[in-house]
């Protein structure tokens, strides 16, 4: 079973979810030519809004994040009919918490279902209502299956939105699907080559295809691109710590600037944990002690380092932390069956680890 039960509103959402997810026909319905010839809202100043809250959605960034929410918000109050700005209020909230760690995903659930609500009231048949359901029901309620119906009908509307595609490319390599990951991030990058976001999990889809030096160019690129998206730091630190050929050094520098953004107050005693991740198992117990005092001084939680526990941590820890993950509905549950499952491949034998998959809806994979 998936994670904690979501009521009321969400049920009400998820079944109207389901219902419009079946597979979609090539040709095109009366309703589509509607929605293709409509005029989204008469009032100029409401559209201005919503391109506003576009135009700073694509950069993002948290800072960005919010500013989109305020024009979407902003539409909506002077045309609450606009079903647009409700599916752009929605993808703004589902991503807020990836970028913004004061967020969580609960704290974000109820707007976000509201939102998703009103727009498919509004339009079932809009391209971006379709990916605000996506958002909802793969990042917030897990319901995997269901949001890839979703993400595949948004492309097949908007064959062009490459935050879509690189969101559906993140979902295939999620589900084990690696090779179509990376093409679908191709496509997305393809469409989107100034966005460091897009170039980050560009990064992430090629390194977990087992394509280092392409996913080391594109990590690279994202962390000179404002604004910078953090955790490009972290992967291409891990990237050269872990993956051949190594370059610890390398991989401290950028570890500790992916600290010092955090405000950690020592990054420099991130070098431990990168000995440690690079294959120096004397310094296993340090490197931990470093994680934990990380945790403990800055803002961030264990799950956030889901990474570097999966390789250092032992395994009833590993096991205590992706209950932590479940059970506070963290940003970054979805991504652990592949950052623990491939750097810790011997714990998937463990009966724990499928019902972790269970809790959080997982279909499970043959491989990583």
């Amino acid at each position: 079973m998936p994670g904690p039960s979501i009521l009321g509103l969400g049920a009400v959402v998820v079944t109207l979810a389901r219902h419009s997810s079946e597979p979609a026909h090539v040709s095109i319905l009366p309703e589509e030519e509607r929605r293709i010839t409509a005029t989204p809202t008469d009032n100029l100043e409401v559209y201005e809004l919503y391109l506003l809250g576009r135009t700073c959605f694509l950069q993002g960034s948290s800072e960005r994040y919010r500013e989109a929410i305020r024009h979407f918000e902003g539409a909506i109050r002077l045309d609450p009919a606009f079903a647009l700005a409700y599916a752009g209020l929605a993808e703004a909230l589902v991503l807020l918490p990836v970028t913004d760690l004061t967020v969580t995903p609960s704290g974000v659930m109820d707007r976000t279902l509201a939102a998703v609500a009103r727009a498919y009231e509004l339009d079932p048949t809009a391209a971006e209502v379709h990916i605000a359901l996506g958002g909802l029901l793969w990042f917030l309620q897990w319901d995997w299956r269901a949001a890839g119906q979703h993400y595949r009908e948004d492309l097949r509307l908007k064959p062009e939105d490459y935050v879509t595609r690189g969101s559906y490319a993140s979902l295939l390599s999620a589900l084990g699907r690696f090779e179509e990951g990376a093409s679908e991030a191709r496509l997305a990058l393809a469409m989107g080559p100034r966005s460091s976001t897009t170039l980050w999990a560009a990064g992430d889809r090629m390194w977990q295809a087992g394509r280092v030096e392409e996913a080391r160019n594109l990590f690279e690129r994202a962390i000179r691109i404002e604004p910078v998206t953090v955790t490009a730091f972290s992967h291409l630190a891990f990237s050269y710590a872990w993956d051949e050929p190594k370059n610890l050094a390398r991989s401290a520098e950028l570890l500790s600037e992916f600290a010092r953004r955090f405000g950690y107050a020592s990054p420099e005693r991130m070098g431990s944990v990168i000995q440690a991740i690079g294959g120096d198992t004397s310094l296993r117990r340090e490197a931990l002690a470093v994680l934990d005092h990380f945790v403990a001084s800055t803002i961030l939680d264990r799950p956030h380092l889901i990474y570097e526990y999966a390789v250092l941590a032992p395994e009833d820890i590993l096991f205590e932390l992706m209950e932590e993950a479940y059970l506070t509905r963290h940003v970054w549950t979805p991504w652990i069956p592949i950052s623990v499952g491939a750097v810790r491949p011997e714990i998937r034998d463990d009966p724990r680890w499928a019902r972790f998959l269970a809790q959080i809806g997982h279909p499970g994979l043959d491989k990583f």
